[in-house]
């Protein structure tokens, strides 16, 4: 209601425009009504872009046909270099030839990128990390004896990475 009596306002409005200009310069009657009919035609228009783009309730943002113009992005899959770690870390754990031929490396290599950052090499890890973690990551002498034997003890892994992250 309150958007029609806007509009007639504005309407008496432009009315007293237009007595005005004819009061003024009645010659000029044919083109200031053409005026003032652009002038409520506008203001018609206006009024109805408004009262159409005011939706009554709750409406949903998107028109359907937006929605079926978006774009579906498939759902982000895991990581395949998180995949390798976590498969590595539990086969490591579990039999001493995934320890040796898996994780060990990976560690290795982790524990040398996080010294490197530091300007350490990995000989400098036995003291920083300690004689457990260092187990973990020193290079090895050869194959593990029994290759069928536990791997790494989990605890002592978690300690050595804990360790690299303080580092």
């Amino acid at each position: 209601m309150r958007l029609v009596w806007s509009m007639v306002i504005l309407a008496v409005l432009g009315a007293l425009v237009l007595a005005a200009v004819l009061t003024v310069s009645p010659e000029s009657a044919g083109g200031a009504l053409d005026v003032f009919f652009l002038y409520v035609g506008g203001l018609t228009l206006l009024g109805l872009v408004v009262f159409t783009g005011r939706r009554g309730g709750e409406a949903p943002e998107r028109s359907p046909f937006e929605e079926a113009r978006r774009p579906v992005w498939p759902a982000p899959g895991p990581l395949p270099e998180l995949e390798r770690i976590t498969r590595a870390l539990s086969l490591g754990t579990q039999s001493a030839f995934d320890y040796h031929f898996r994780l060990q490396p990976l560690l290795r290599e982790i524990t040398e990128t996080r010294l490197a950052a530091r300007g350490r090499r990995l000989e400098d890890a036995e003291r920083m990390l300690g004689s457990d973690a260092w187990e973990l990551v020193r290079p090895s002498s050869g194959l593990p004896e029994n290759r069928h034997g536990p791997g790494a003890d989990p605890d002592v892994v978690r300690r050595l990475v804990e360790e690299l992250e303080k580092i």
